[in-house]
């Protein structure tokens, strides 16, 4: 009996000081976390780039409208067009844009004068107070200029993520939303006209 105890104690020993596949269980317990890391990093990378797409989206219809004195029909979609261009390489499906022309009357009241958005339906509605991120109790050289007019361009990009993370909720896609806002002071004449018929 006691043969068979010592000869268990020198397996158990053996077991112990036996360093063969320390790795491969060392790599088995790291690689779900370099794996994580990857493909997190590798997404988060992404919304970044389209972060910045989005704000030289807003950047850039803002600028467009701004520099004409009228828009029309075609021109607005050529705008839009040049918004899809510019989210290039990632799909301009989940990007919505909308661009405004804002009213500021002789008193510092800021209204809609009028408003498209691509796709449709997501226009701010005509006489809608705005209320302009600057106010003249904050900043010397405000916007909110009295009897100016603004062109005010809005994008939103809904990015969702190839590899959903879905620990808390099977219903979870990753879905994150991505935003930027440009205020641009008209650059000639005294108004931009929205030409529905002809300009």
């Amino acid at each position: 009996m006691r043969a068979l105890a010592n000869a268990f104690v020198r397996k158990i020993a053996r077991l112990r000081d036996d360093a063969a596949g320390v790795s491969a269980v060392e790599f088995a317990i790291l690689l779900p976390i370099m794996i994580l890391l990857f493909v997190g990093g590798t997404q988060w990378t992404e919304a970044i780039m389209i972060k910045r797409k989005v704000q030289l989206v807003s950047r850039t219809i803002a600028d467009l409208v701004a520099q004409d004195t009228s828009v029309s029909n075609a021109e607005m979609t050529s705008i839009f067009s040049a918004a899809a261009a510019v989210i290039q390489p990632f799909s301009s499906t989940p990007m919505q844009v909308i661009v405004s022309r804002v009213d500021i009357d002789a008193n510092g009241n800021a209204k809609i004068g009028w408003s498209d958005s691509s796709p449709t339906g997501a226009a701010r509605a005509v006489n809608t107070t705005v209320t302009l991120p600057w106010t003249p109790a904050t900043i010397k050289n405000t916007m909110n200029m009295a009897s100016t007019v603004l062109v005010w361009s809005e994008t939103s990009y809904t990015y969702t993520p190839p590899v959903a993370f879905t620990l808390f909720s099977s219903s979870n896609t990753g879905a994150i939303s991505l935003t930027d806002q440009t205020f641009f002071r008209q650059r000639t004449g005294s108004t931009i006209v929205r030409c529905t018929s002809g300009c």
